[in-house]
C-alpha cells in the first residue's frame, strides 16, 4: 500500500514538472537619463523618460519571448510577439530621480522594471493555436483592407497619374487580348490541320510585332514614370512648365514610335494598294502630330508669358520715405539737400527696377526663341522616320497589267526613222515616239499596229487635285523671318503655301512613270521613260524645316541670348548717371568760387 502510495506520487511529479519547469517570472530593467531643454517643463520631460523606457523595456521582453521554445515553435510574426508581449508584461517599479548638475542643468533619471510571467504566455499560446484559422482571416482582411487603402491612394493622385494608370490598364487589357486571339487562331488552325507555312509565318511576324510593341511600351512607361518623378520634384516654376513640355513631347515621340513597330518591310509582297492605303494613314499621322506639336508649342509659350508676366508684376520698387516737411532748426540748404537727396535716391532705385523689368523681357525673349528653335527640332526629329518611310514608298515601282494603255501609232517620219505615237491611260494623253530600223519590219508594223501592246509602270503619287488647308506651323515657317526681323504682318511665303492636305482629303493615286511597248515584228522590247512624280507635300513641308527655318530660328536664339547676356556684363561705370534736381544745380551754380578761382557758370 506504501509502495503504491510513493509510485503515484512520483508519477504525479513527473506528469506536473514540464509545467512547473516552463512557468517562470522574468524581471527586464531599464534605465535612461536625459536632461530637461530650455523649452520643456520637468513634467512633460519626466513623461516622455518613462515611455522610452517602458519601450525600450519592452522590447528586451520581446526579445526574450521570442527566443522561447514555445513563441520559436510556432514561428509567431515580429507584430505578434510585440502585441503578446505588451498583454503579459507588467510594470513592476519605476523610479524617477531628478538632479541637477554643476552648470544648473536638470538631468531626468528613470528607472522600469518590467515582468513577464511565461505561465500566462503558454495559455495564450494555447489560445492562440486554437485561434489559428481566425488569425489568418484576419490577416487577409487587414492585407486585403491594406490593398483598398493602397488603390484608394493612387486614386488620389494627380490626373495625369490616374490618366496613365488608366491607359496602362487599358493597353495591358488590349496586349492580353491580342494574344488571347493569336492562341485562339492558332489552335484553331492546327485542331483543323489547315496551318500551313504561309499561315505560321504570318502568325509569327504578328507575334514579333506584338512583342516589339509590347517591349516598347515597357519602356515608355518607365520613361514616363521617371520624368512624372523628374516634374514632381521639380520646383522651379519655369523650369517645371519646361520638363511638363518636354514630356508631352517625349510622349508624341513615343507615339510615332510605336506607329513605326507597325510598318512591314517594302518588298515583292505588298501590293499598290497597300501601299496607297499605308501612304494615307502617314499622311493623317503627320497631319494629327503637327497639330499636336502646334498645341504644345503653344501652352510653352504661354507658360513662359505667364511665368515672366508673374515676375514682372512682382517686381515693385521700394522707395524710401518721404523727406517730410523742414524742421524747425533745419536751415533752408540742409532742408534742399535732404529733399535732392530723396529724389536721388528714388530716382536710382525707379531706374534699377525698370533694369530689372528690362532683363525679365530680354529673357522671356531669350527662352521663347529657344522654345520656337525646340520645337522645331522635335518637329523634325519625329517627322523623320515618317518621311523617310513615305520616299521608300514612293520609289516602289509596280507593274500593273490590269492597267490598260492605249497606244495610237502615227503617219511614219521617214527622215528621223520612227513613228509619232500617242500613250493614252486614265484620261491623260501622252505624246511621244517609236523608232525602228527595218523598214520591212516597220511596214509590217504599221498594217497589224493594232497587236502593239503598252505595259506600265506605276508609282505612288500625291493627287495634285484635291485642296489642301495651311496648318499653323507653316504659317511659323512662314512668318520666321518676319518674326526673327520683329513686328510686322506674316509675309506670303510659305505661310500661303498650302502644303498640308486635309485630313479627309489625303488622296493618293499611282503615276505611270514607264511604258514597256511590244509587238510580234520588233526584235526587243522599247521602254519609254516618263517623269517621276512629285514629293509628297509633307516631304517638302520637312526639308523647308531642315534647311531654312532652323538656321534661322537659330540665328535669332543667339541674338537674344546675347541681348540676355549683356544686362548682367555690364560694368559699374556704364551705369546710368541720374541727374541731380533743378533746385540743386541753381543752388550749386550760385554758389562762390573759391579765392583764386573764377566762378564757372552752369546751366540749372
Amino acid at each position: 500500500m506504501v509502495l503504491r502510495k510513493i509510485f503515484f506520487v512520483c508519477v504525479l511529479f513527473i506528469l506536473l514538472f514540464p509545467a512547473l519547469g516552463s512557468s517562470e517570472v522574468k524581471e527586464f530593467t531599464h534605465e535612461v537619463e536625459d536632461v530637461v531643454g530650455k523649452d520643456q517643463s520637468q513634467e512633460a520631460k519626466e513623461k516622455y523618460l518613462v515611455e522610452r523606457a517602458m519601450r525600450l523595456a519592452l522590447e528586451e521582453a520581446g526579445v526574450y519571448i521570442s527566443s522561447t521554445t514555445v513563441v520559436t515553435n510556432m514561428q509567431l510574426s515580429e507584430d505578434k510577439v510585440t502585441a503578446m508581449t505588451a498583454g503579459i508584461a507588467k510594470v513592476k517599479a519605476r523610479d524617477i530621480s531628478p538632479r541637477i548638475d554643476e552648470n544648473k542643468n536638470i538631468y531626468i533619471k528613470v528607472k522600469v522594471i518590467v515582468t513577464v510571467d511565461t505561465s500566462i504566455l503558454d495559455k495564450q499560446i494555447e489560445n492562440l493555436a486554437k485561434e489559428t484559422a481566425t488569425m489568418r482571416r484576419l490577416e487577409e482582411e487587414v492585407k486585403k483592407r491594406a490593398s483598398l487603402e493602397k488603390e484608394l491612394e493612387s486614386l488620389k493622385k494627380d490626373d495625369i497619374k490616374r490618366l496613365d494608370q488608366l491607359n496602362s490598364q487599358v493597353i495591358a487589357i488590349e496586349q492580353e487580348r491580342q494574344k488571347q486571339r493569336i492562341f485562339r487562331e492558332e489552335q484553331a488552325l492546327k485542331a483543323k490541320g489547315e496551318l500551313n507555312k504561309v499561315q505560321i509565318e504570318r502568325l509569327n511576324k504578328e507575334k514579333e510585332l506584338q512583342e516589339r510593341i509590347n517591349k516598347e511600351i515597357a519602356e515608355q512607361e518607365k520613361k514616363r514614370r521617371e520624368e512624372s518623378e523628374a516634374i514632381a520634384r521639380e520646383s522651379d516654376r519655369i523650369k517645371r512648365a519646361q520638363l511638363e513640355n518636354d514630356q508631352r513631347l517625349s510622349e508624341l515621340a513615343r507615339k510615332a514610335i510605336l506607329k513605326k513597330q507597325e510598318w512591314v518591310a517594302v518588298d515583292e509582297s505588298l501590293s499598290i494598294k497597300q501601299i496607297i492605303e499605308e501612304s494615307k494613314n502617314i499622311k493623317s499621322e503627320i497631319a494629327n502630330i503637327s497639330r499636336q506639336l502646334d498645341i504644345q508649342f503653344e501652352k510653352n509659350k504661354d507658360n513662359l508669358n505667364n511665368v515672366f508676366n508673374k515676375q514682372i508684376e512682382l517686381t515693385v520698387p521700394q522707395f524710401p520715405p518721404d523727406p517730410g516737411p523742414k524742421g524747425d532748426f533745419e536751415t533752408t540748404a540742409e532742408y534742399d539737400q535732404r529733399k535732392a537727396d530723396h529724389a536721388a535716391k528714388v530716382a536710382e532705385i525707379d531706374a534699377a527696377n525698370r533694369r530689372k523689368i528690362d532683363r525679365l523681357n530680354a529673357e522671356l525673349n531669350y527662352e521663347t526663341a529657344e522654345a520656337t528653335l525646340d520645337y522645331l527640332k522635335q518637329t523634325v526629329s519625329i517627322l523623320k522616320d515618317f518621311v523617310n518611310r513615305f520616299n521608300v514608298l514612293q520609289q516602289k515601282a509596280f507593274i500593273l497589267p490590269e492597267e490598260k494603255i492605249e497606244i495610237e501609232l502615227g503617219h511614219p517620219d521617214a527622215d528621223k526613222s520612227l513613228f509619232p505615237m500617242t500613250l493614252k491611260h486614265a484620261g491623260y494623253s501622252i505624246e511621244t515616239s517609236l523608232k525602228y530600223a527595218d523598214r520591212s519590219k516597220a511596214d509590217d508594223l504599221r498594217k497589224t499596229k493594232q497587236f502593239l501592246h503598252g505595259e506600265g509602270t506605276f508609282k505612288i503619287a500625291e493627287n495634285v487635285s484635291v485642296s489642301y488647308k495651311t496648318q499653323s506651323i507653316f504659317k511659323l515657317i512662314g512668318s520666321l523671318p518676319t518674326l526673327i526681323r520683329g513686328g510686322g504682318k506674316v509675309g506670303s511665303g510659305v505661310a500661303k503655301a498650302k502644303l498640308f492636305q486635309d485630313s479627309d482629303k489625303n488622296d493618293v493615286s499611282y503615276k505611270l512613270v514607264k511604258v514597256k511597248i511590244t509587238h510580234p515584228a520588233m526584235d526587243k522590247p522599247q521602254e519609254i521613260n516618263l517623269p517621276e512624280p512629285n514629293k509628297f507635300s509633307e516631304i517638302e513641308m520637312y526639308e523647308k524645316i531642315l534647311k531654312e527655318s532652323i538656321p534661322e530660328a537659330k540665328q535669332d536664339a543667339e541674338r537674344k541670348k546675347e541681348l540676355f547676356l549683356a544686362f548682367d556684363n555690364v560694368k559699374k561705370q556704364d551705369a546710368v548717371v541720374v541727374p541731380a534736381p533743378p533746385a540743386v544745380q541753381q543752388e550749386k551754380a550760385t554758389k562762390p568760387a573759391p579765392k583764386g578761382k573764377k566762378a564757372k557758370s552752369k546751366k540749372p
